[in-house]
């Protein structure tokens, strides 16, 4: 670990990159895995050893038989040199010069935090006012949305709202400009200054299904009736996105988090938006997911700019590479099976898995399955047409899993799990600890890696589920986890 260390603490480029897509670097291995590096006209798939604190050596190459996704390709001049954009250690990413040294080995001449900072990030393009809402048109729509659930929303409602779809710049895995949309829901009352939230929804297949597209949410509508100005991004890939949705991938979720609440923040300048300058984040599922790597994004990567006051973290997945993992690969079939090839696909074309020499899924499968995620489908209906496990993967990958050998996989598991880190703004962790799609081990682990490195104001709290419907408990336990995270925020509130 030390060596690795003194490797990102190396001296620092003189001039700044442009992000490209992820490339990964194991840390239990040392090895660097780079899936696209061109030379002479030729593109290879590559890794390498990291031998001591400054140098590499060529470990295992190949030819590439298909193009990158994202077009992120490592250029290697006559001399043998390359500069590697985005190597993803332990979640922060890197930029690194190489230069060769002899024979297979390669100098890391200069290594520094990549720039993250494209032009046009945060810009917000469009903005449209859907609708205002009454008091007593929010009861009315508190009504409708109990009539159809199981646990019933018991709306804490103060103030009338005004809702607005929008659409703003933000990056794509490769770091490209993308427009991503969201849902926009103020409270109104011109004598009061109002907090902002970036509330962070559940995983979601279908765009239509994402918070522009239904702008009556209720957890949107209820953070904001009680007095938070709601900025929740659709992430790409859903809403007007039509990129493949880049699931639990810790840097894309971020930065869609990231640059709504700058899109958010303009707004409000411009229309003189009584905003408090408090700053929340909260989400469910893979929502938690999100607002626990955008939370670590703001606190590392721009401190400068947001000082978050609090976040609610909900049922995410935050430990990929064991908890989560360990679940999928249970011999009980998984209750949503539709979770796992959603994973795999996209971490496929970011970290291009499918340059490895053995196939990631069956032969029988990978063109249904692509066809399956392209965001018109429900979660019913992908299930109804996925087989087990074992027969949509290919069997020497699956058996390369189990046997923990299946280190591209592994390697990109690691690198976005998202809780090694030590959060100072408070965190309250909320799962129902019999939670049957996402395991409450996520938020354990979490909790006991912050607690070991002495924070206390990080908060693990356990929902009841004894009242809950006892069919989906994930489901079910999201209502009472928002309304506690809620309770919780209301004790910060500025005067």
């Amino acid at each position: 670990m030390k060596s690795i260390i003194r490797l990102i603490s190396f001296s620092l480029f003189l001039y700044s990159q442009i992000l490209a897509a992820e490339t990964l670097f194991s840390l239990t291995e040392n090895r660097l895995l780079v899936p696209h590096i061109k030379y002479q006209g030729t593109d290879f798939r590559a890794e390498f050893k990291l031998i001591n604190a400054g140098q590499i050596q060529l470990s295992a190459i190949a030819v590439n038989q298909h193009l990158s996704v994202y077009n992120s390709v490592v250029e290697v001049d006559e001399a043998l040199n390359f500069t590697v954009n985005g190597i993803n250690i332990g979640g922060a990413l890197y930029d690194a010069k190489i230069e060769h040294f002899e024979d297979d080995v390669f100098n890391i001449a200069h290594v520094q935090a990549s720039d993250l900072n494209v032009a046009g990030r945060g810009e917000m393009l469009q903005i449209n006012k859907i609708t205002e809402l009454t008091r007593e048109q929010i009861i009315a729509v508190r009504d409708t949305l109990n009539a159809h659930m199981e646990e019933k929303v018991e709306l804490q409602i103060e103030y009338p709202i005004a809702i607005y779809t929008m659409r703003y710049q933000s990056v794509d895995p490769a770091g490209q400009s993308t427009p991503v949309s969201a849902l926009l829901v103020l409270p109104i009352d011109a004598e009061k200054r109002f907090p902002l939230l970036a509330y962070q929804h559940q995983t979601l297949l279908e765009r239509v299904e994402a918070p522009s597209q239904k702008p009556l949410d209720f957890a949107a509508i209820g953070f904001a009736t009680g007095g938070y100005a709601v900025i929740a991004s659709d992430y790409l890939g859903l809403g007007d996105s039509t990129l493949l949705h880049p699931y639990v991938h810790a840097q894309s979720l971020a930065n869609s988090v990231i640059d709504g609440v700058r899109a958010a923040r303009s707004f409000f300048v411009e229309q003189s938006y009584p905003e408090s300058g408090q700053l929340f984040l909260a989400g469910y599922s893979e929502g938690g997911y999100a607002t626990m790597a955008a939370h670590r994004m703001m606190q590392q990567n721009y401190p400068e700019e947001f000082t978050v006051t609090a976040s609610a973290p909900m049922a995410g997945p935050y430990d990929l590479s064991d908890a989560t993992l360990n679940f999928i690969l249970k011999e009980e079939d998984h209750p949503n099976p539709y979770y796992v090839p959603y994973l795999i696909l996209p971490y496929q074309q970011i970290y291009e898995f499918n340059a490895q020499t053995e196939p990631v899924f069956s032969a029988d499968y990978p063109s249904t399955l692509a066809a399956l995620y392209d965001g018109s489908f429900s979660s019913k209906q992908i299930n109804d047409q996925l087989p087990s496990v074992e027969e949509y993967f290919d069997a020497a990958f699956l058996q390369a899993v189990l046997a923990n050998q299946a280190l591209w996989l592994h390697t990109a598991l690691k690198a976005n799990d998202v809780y090694r880190w030590n959060p100072t703004a408070p965190m309250y962790l909320l799962h129902c600890p019999d939670d049957n799609q996402v395991p409450f081990q996520n938020s354990q682990t979490a909790y006991e890696y912050f607690i070991g490195q002495g924070n206390q104001r990080v908060e693990l709290i356990a929902i009841d589920s004894s009242e809950l419907e006892q069919d989906d408990i994930h489901f079910s336990c999201a209502v009472p986890a928002i309304m506690r995270a809620k309770e919780k925020f209301d004790q910060l509130l500025s005067p």
